[in-house]
């Protein structure tokens, strides 16, 4: 299947949730100013940032991807200098005021993604950045980050929050069309359509392959769009070799059947709804 090419390499689409980031991002980047956008894994988040890094019309922006390494001040000052090849050698304070000269005036936009790992401390430097320097940011994570952000108040975040929230002229929750009392799939079927077509899949895909992809990547808790795909793309190399020109709903099944039970997918994706708070919708 590898040799034939079977299926072609990973591709940015523009699906109904990028569609939201990128209206956002728009947005920050026209305002200079920051915003915020949330949902859970695997819906397409990090693929949206990373497709439009560097684009004149959202501010050229830099992606920054918090890792374990970079949840406390110092640890993200030095992450945000590396990218702009600026030395790291210093005190903070050193280091920091390297960043603010090399960004002040350029208007450059900063994207931080799975931001709701830091450290409240972490995101007054990034409050700090955006003041000093007039850098528009966009802050992307898991739905958590809402409440880090001061948009409700929670905890020790009360005096943080108040000086973000003050900042953040626009946010949006990417699951929101999930709920309310017409609850929409988080992908639609068009959607679907516009992955598998950028692909470039040599198979036929039934409709109702296509209705099971749907189901599966806006089903809340069961591994999301990046599971349904990687269904996708295993069904894709089972069916070739079985000399199979259709994809069917039966092929997508069994292949997920063979990664993760039905039964484990369903209690997983109970137990992420419940403790998420995040209504599933089909």
């Amino acid at each position: 299947a590898r040799r034939q090419n079977i299926v072609g390499k990973r591709k940015f689409v523009e699906h109904s949730v990028a569609t939201e980031i990128l209206q956002v991002a728009g947005i920050v980047a026209e305002t200079c100013k920051m915003g915020a956008v949330f949902g859970p894994a695997q819906i397409g988040k990090s693929m949206t940032l990373e497709a439009i890094q560097g684009d004149q019309r959202f501010g050229d922006p830099v992606l920054i991807r918090v890792d374990e390494s970079m949840l406390r001040p110092f640890a993200l000052c030095r992450a945000i200098a590396s990218k702009f090849d600026l030395s790291v050698n210093g005190t903070f304070d050193t280091v920091f005021r390297r960043v603010v000269t090399r960004l002040t005036g350029t208007k450059r936009m900063l994207m931080f993604d799975e931001v709701e790992r830091v450290h409240y401390e972490t995101l007054e430097l990034i409050r700090d950045l955006h003041d000093q320097t007039g850098c528009p940011v966009l802050l992307c994570g898991k739905p958590k980050i809402f409440a880090k952000l001061g948009l409700r108040q929670i905890g020790d975040f009360s005096e943080v929050t108040d000086q973000l929230s003050s900042r953040i002229i626009m946010h949006r929750d990417l699951t929101l069309r999930t709920r309310g009392k017409k609850p929409q799939p988080l992908f639609s079927l068009d959607d679907i359509r516009k992955l598998i077509h950028r692909g470039d899949v040599k198979l036929h895909v039934a409709p109702d392959a296509v209705k099971w992809l749907q189901m599966r990547a806006s089903t809340l808790g069961t591994g999301g769009l990046g599971r349904a795909l990687a269904c996708f793309y295993l069904a894709c190399k089972v069916a070739f070799v079985q000399d199979a020109d259709t994809i069917t709903a039966q092929n997508l099944e069994d292949v997920a059947d063979m990664t993760m039970g039905d039964e484990d997918a369903q209690r997983v994706a109970e137990v992420v709804a419940e403790s998420s708070g995040i209504r599933r919708v089909v």
